[in-house]
């Protein structure tokens, strides 16, 4: 089974760092490339250094999107079902 979502790529710290001293467009473009691993580390960057409030909550939102979307594939693998994230069973 195949997820929906793309599989991003990694990148290296001073390359998460580069994203940071980008523009907020260049960057929000960026975070949807962006693997879960990546989005983690670039969270904790900024919480390190510049500690922007909009930036780090637009960086969490993209995360949990990722995230929310793994975890439901992983759910619906699981139990032989569709993982087809636009519906929702009860």
């Amino acid at each position: 089974m195949t997820p929906r979502y793309p599989v991003a790529r990694t990148l290296a710290d001073a390359e998460l760092e580069r994203l940071l001293q980008r523009s907020w467009n260049e960057l929000n473009q960026e975070l949807s490339h962006l693997a879960e691993d990546d989005l983690s580390r670039l969270i904790e960057l900024e919480r390190g250094s510049r500690r922007r409030s909009h930036l780090l909550i637009r960086i969490h939102q993209r995360y949990n999107a990722v995230r929310r979307e793994r975890e439901r594939h992983e759910l619906l693998s699981q139990r032989g079902g569709s993982p087809d994230p636009g519906t929702t069973e009860d």
